[in-house]
């Protein structure tokens, strides 16, 4: 017999996030309370264009500072087409309208804390569009290209310190080994 959860509640809500209350239950019949960080979801995604991959350097909050990382965001209540998540970030991001999305695959941000899971894909054939931040962050943000070349450097040297970044890429370099 498995773990299983037994119980959850919400202890307390934000704009998109909940902290809950788990009971869980091991396979022997033991019981622990357990606290969670329940989110939505999100998408992440390399957008590829020409020789170069695109990243956004923009401020993060919890960590007070800028960070460079992949595209990514939060799904809304009504993304029922990850693909479309996807496009609607890129625009809002990178001002670009991918013509192909591929997936990378998923990933759970910290599995001990929270229930986030993030879908990855990497996008080409990028057509320029008007730019349409979302949020104060996104308004500040900059666009940064780094030759595909060197997106195992800007991994493995650690300059590039965001995990779903990492991983996004990672899965990127795997699929497109020689």
């Amino acid at each position: 017999m498995p773990f299983r959860r037994v119980s959850r509640q919400v202890i307390a809500t934000g704009a998109f996030l909940s902290f809950d209350r788990m009971e869980i239950e091991s396979p022997d019949g033991q019981r622990a309370e357990r606290f969670m960080l329940s989110h939505p979801g999100a998408v992440a995604f390399l957008p590829i264009d020409g020789p170069d991959a695109l990243l956004v350097s923009q401020y993060r909050g919890p960590v007070d500072r800028d960070l460079l990382e992949v595209p990514a965001g939060k799904l809304e209540p009504d993304d029922t087409d990850l693909r479309e998540a996807v496009r609607r970030e890129c625009v809002e991001e990178v001002g670009m309208n991918p013509g192909v999305i591929k997936p990378l695959g998923h990933m759970f941000t910290s599995g001990g804390i929270t229930d986030e899971r993030i879908d990855l894909f990497w996008v080409e054939q990028l057509e320029p569009v008007a730019l349409q931040p979302d949020g104060i962050e996104e308004e500040h943000a900059v666009v940064v290209r780094f030759p595909v070349a060197d997106l195992e450097r800007l991994v493995g040297s650690g300059e590039l310190t965001d995990g779903k970044s990492i991983a996004t890429i990672a899965r990127y370099l795997f699929q497109h080994r020689a």
